[in-house]
Formats: structure tokens, sequence, C-alpha cells
């Protein structure tokens, strides 16, 4: 080839080089992604690349000078703009709930976008015009360049015509080729976490629950058959007379900004005045066990830390139904299609959730409306006196549930989402708000449950999958961190009819795989044996809190009392942390420096032990 179409050839080559290159330098300096995903991305890339190039020939073969640069813009600029969409998209989803988008997540959303727009604080029509925009600006910029650096022109003018279309017709069978192969080569690329696998076949590899990674081991099939066995022994007798459950978890519901717990702002003013009423329980120093919903999730209805989940986990579900129950569980927000955890509600007499709701062409609401929860749990039948369980998932507090309007007590309050580092006080208004909008969902949920008789005899239990981040540290939202504010959350339960409230045993700390072996004792029912958590109905003992996000690992020792400690390491760094949470709760002095080095290190190795994989 020419020097002069060889360098505009390079130089094409490296402006389609630069957004790729930059996001992986984020992908994996910033996020900590293995640099085996560069390899296989780069290829990916270099195939979508080839597939531009074979339509800007085979445009100059067959079109005039100013159609085929027309259709080359056209074809270059939509692939670029297409790929920095989607990279802005992946590093989004990573700083907001640790993993890569899913195709399931954008088919779920899809339906749902004025509502996603309207959580976020965003004008649908303007984010719609900046991408038109953005496209339009793409397409002109691919015209510019592609007068100075469009080397099919010298090419199609010196090359023989036919080898060129022999070459075209290569190239664009090598592209299919190479596309067919891609599912294939996904399986070993998921694995390696190269994006765009992660994005359409997330289920290759490992298993994923959001950004925790679950190997299939050979620890984890013995832990399977001892799941099994124990389900197989769930042969109890059925006992009409046993109170119902009802279970409401509240996305990212932190429990030191409810009112209920001591928080200076009357944010629970329902549940304030239960607890007045005495029919309430109000239980302390509990934890979850991750920063997320998925591990939080698996914690409370599998009473299982992540590195010891099986992948056929015993639910409380599962529990409940082998007592004949009859369980249902009605989730705001999009569960069916997050990170696989819908297979923590395997079994489930009946289940719906905001997603599910979309896809079967019935959704009346934003996906993340916890009004549409209300409208599910008004269409459930009058009990029957068969006891029930009831689940519910709420979504007020998370940074993209809807705000109902009329519930804004506090101001000026502004979604979070961007995570401005100058706006805490308005970010705090705004979740403190919807903290207000959840306690009045809690009042009108049992309302229409009581109208249905299923609180005639019931304990009702009021928990959390995780926390909320806002502001300290430097952080905003859930899924990064292990600081206190991601791990406290509620437990909060509630007697209905003729039985006191279980008597728990206060304790200064308790962790959410604690929450479904009391919700079973306070029921007079038997805990499972392969479950990890213990009743807080039996008397307090000396325990280690568990928690873990990412490569952050660690625990709260409450060996001693006085000076619970909380430490965790960054598995990926070595960067370790060490917090007396009595004298310091808000984790401003490291002590890790100053700890005796084998205390230290047995810290160390039990985190190597609990780390998943």
């Amino acid at each position: 080839m020419p020097p002069r179409p060889l360098a505009q050839l390079l130089a094409d080559l490296a402006l389609c080089s630069v957004v790729p290159a930059a996001f992986l330098a984020v992908y994996t300096l910033g996020f900590g992604h293995p640099a085996s995903a560069v390899g296989p991305h780069a290829l990916a890339v270099g195939v979508v690349w080839l597939a531009v190039a074979t339509v800007r020939v085979a445009a100059r073969l067959v079109l005039p000078p100013s159609a085929a640069r027309a259709s080359g813009a056209l074809a270059t600029g939509s692939v670029a703009w297409a790929l920095a969409i989607y990279y802005a998209a992946v590093l989004g989803g990573l700083a907001s709930w640790g993993h890569v988008l899913t195709l399931e997540l954008v088919s779920g959303y899809s339906g749902q976008l004025q509502g996603l727009a309207d959580s976020m604080g965003l004008s649908l029509p303007a984010i719609t015009a900046a991408l038109a925009g953005t496209l339009v600006a793409s397409w002109w910029l691919a015209w510019l360049l592609l007068g100075r650096l469009d080397w099919t022109a010298e090419c199609v003018a010196r090359g023989s015509p036919a080898m060129l279309r022999a070459g075209s017709v290569s190239a664009a069978a090598l592209v299919v080729l190479l596309g067919a192969q891609f599912q294939f080569a996904s399986i070993a690329w998921t694995r390696a976490a190269e994006p765009f696998s992660m994005t359409v076949f997330p289920q290759y590899g490992s298993t994923l629950l959001q950004s925790h990674r679950v190997v299939n081991t050979p620890g984890r099939a013995a832990r399977d058959a001892r799941e099994d066995a124990e389900r197989a022994s769930l042969r109890a007798g059925r006992d009409p007379a046993r109170p119902n459950l009802v279970v409401i978890v509240v996305d990212a519901l932190r429990s030191d900004h409810m009112g209920v717990y001591g928080y200076a702002r009357d944010t629970t003013p329902w549940l304030s005045a239960r607890a007045r009423d005495g029919m309430l329980l109000r239980v302390d120093g509990v934890r979850a066990v991750c920063a997320e919903s998925a591990c939080g999730l698996a914690a409370l209805l599998t009473s299982r830390h992540m590195h010891e989940l099986p992948s056929r986990p015993l639910t409380l579900h599962q529990v409940m139904k082998a007592h004949g129950y009859r369980v249902s569980a009605i989730l705001g927000g999009n569960h069916s299609q997050f990170y696989g955890i819908d297979v923590l509600y395997a079994g489930v007499d009946r289940y719906v959730d905001g997603g599910s709701e979309g896809l079967a062409g019935t959704q009346r609401r934003y996906l993340n409306d916890d009004r549409w929860v209300l409208e599910q749990a008004g269409a459930l039948p009058d009990w029957d006196g068969t006891p029930a369980m009831r689940q519910f998932h709420l979504m007020s507090t998370h940074q993209l549930g809807t705000r109902v309007t009329p519930e804004r007590p506090w101001s000026p309050a502004k979604p979070y989402w961007a995570k401005v580092a100058n706006a805490i006080e308005p970010s705090v208004n705004w979740y403190d708000n919807g903290v207000h909008q959840t306690d009045g969902m809690i009042r009108d949920l049992l309302a229409t449950l009581e109208a249905k008789g299923y609180l005639r005899d019931a304990l009702v239990a009021v928990t959390a999958d995780h926390g909320e981040a806002l502001g300290e540290h430097g952080r905003f939202a859930h899924s990064a961190g292990v600081h206190e504010p991601v791990l406290r959350v509620p437990l909060l339960l509630l007697g209905y009819g003729p039985r006191p409230l279980p008597a728990v045993h206060p304790r200064p700390f308790a962790s959410q795989v604690d929450v479904a072996p009391t919700l079973l004792a306070s029921l007079g029912l038997a805990v499972p044996s392969p479950w990890s958590g213990t009743s807080l109905t039996a008397p307090a003992r000396a325990a280690r809190i568990w928690f873990q996000q990412g490569a952050e690992v660690g625990q709260i020792d409450t060996g001693d009392p006085s000076a619970p400690l909380k430490y965790w390491v960054n598995m990926r760094t070595g960067e370790e942390h060490a917090y007396d949470l009595a004298a310091d709760p808000t984790e401003t002095r490291n002590l890790a420096g100053s700890l005796p080095p084998d205390r230290l290190r047995a810290y160390r190795l039990d985190a190597m032990r609990r780390t998943p994989g």
C-alpha cells in the first residue's frame, strides 16, 4: 500500500482505539477488573471496526464518492457513538451497583424510561435530545475525518476491482464467522471479565450474584448435598393455628436515619407510634453482610454469607412451605432479571415483581414505584385461615425509587445518583424524604393486609437488604465499600393478634443471617441445621459479624463488648482497616497499624478463608 493511504489507515486505527483504550484503562485500573479482559475486548472491538471498514470499502466500490463518504460517515459515527454510550453505561453500572450492565436489565427498563428518568431527577426529552444530538455530532465529526483519513478512496482507485470485491466478501465472511463464534468464546471471555460477553452472556462461567462471584467448587457441591438432605427431611406436621408471617424488605434503608431508631428527624412517625403502643420491638445493632441487594437478600432468605452459599439454597420460603404455609412474594424493583437473585425465590407459590409485570405487558406504573406494590397487595385474596407468608419489597428509599410528590417534608432535596460531593445536604434530604415515604407505604400496606384478615394473628418483620452512603467517606449510594452507613440495617418486629412479641435477647451486634432463624424460632419452627445464623431469641453470645463487598472482606469482633473491633482487608490491594466502633463509630481512626501482629495476621487469614472462589 502506498505511504499516504497507509498513513491514513494507521491514523484511522489510532482514532478508533482511543475510546476503547480509555475505557479499558478505567475498567481495569479504576474498577479492579483483571487485565485478562483487555485482549478479548480488543479483539471484539477489532471485529466491529473490521465490519465498518468492510462497509466503507464496499460503498466506495458501488456508490458515487459523495454517497460513499456519507455512508462511511454514518457507519463510523454510529459505531463510535454506540461504543461510547455502551462504555458510559458499563462504567455507570459498575459505579452504581457493582456490575456490568446486562441485556436483561436493559430489556427490563426499556419500557420504563420515563419512570427511570423521573427517579433520577432528569428530563426524558432532554436525555433523548442529548443522545440524538451526540449521534448527529458523531456523524458530522466522522464526515470531517473521512475527508482527511479516507484511505478507501485511493485503495479503490489503485486496486483491482475484482480483488477489492473478493477482499470485501472475505472480510464480511470473516466478520460473520467471528460473530457466530462469539457465544462460544464468551464462555471463557466471561470468566476473564470481558465486558461485551458479560453483557450478553452473564450466565457463563462462575455464578454471579451482582458484583460477587461464587465459584462452583467441590466444597460448594458438598454444601448442595447437605442442603438437599435438609430439604428432604422437612416433614414437620402442619399446624393451621400458626400465625401468618409478613416480611417487608426495604431497599437501601439504613437504621440510623429512622426516627424509630432515635434519628433526630421524625422520618418514621407511624412506626414510632407503634413502638409507643407496645406492638413494635426494635432490634438494635443489625448489620448487613454486604452493601448490595443480591447478597443482602441471600443472607435474609438463606441465612448464608456469600462464601457459604450453595447453588440450590434452602430458603426461608421453602421451609415455610414445608410447614404448610402458602408463600407469595410481591417485590418492587426488578428481581427476576437482576444478576441471578431469582434463584432465591424458587418454589414460591406466587411471585411477581416490577420487571416481570413489565414483561407480561401489564405494567401500569414504573417498576420501582411502591404504589404498584400496594395495588398488588390489594389484589390478594382474603385470608382463608391457611397459614400464609407474604414477602414484600419496597423501593421508596432507593435512589431509583419513585418519590410521591407530596411526601417531601425536607428541602432542598435532590437525587444523588451523580454522587456530587458538595451536595450532601440535598442528598440527605432526598433520602430522608424517602424514609418518610417508606413509613407511609408500610402503614398503608399493613392496613391493606389487615382489611383482608392476614393480621388477625401475624408476625410482621421490617428489615432491609443493605444501607446507603450519603457522602460519608466520600461515597454515595451503595454497592461499594463496607463502612457503617452501607451495613447498618433495621430489624423491626410487629405483633398482631393474641400472641405476644417474641423475647429477643439484646446484643450489641447481629447479622442479616440471624433474621430468618429469628423469624422461624418466633413462630415455633425449627431452624435448619445448615444455616449459619442463630435466632436472636436465644441468649446472646460472643460473635463475629462477617461482611464483604467485592474485594473488601472483614468482620466485627465482639469478643470485647466494650470495644468491638471492626476489621477488613482489601484482598486486591492488601490495604487493611480496623476501627473501635465504641470509641469511633464514624470510622475515622484506622487502628490497623497498631494492632498486635498475631491478631492482625489472624484477621487477615480468616478473611482469605471467607473470600468466595
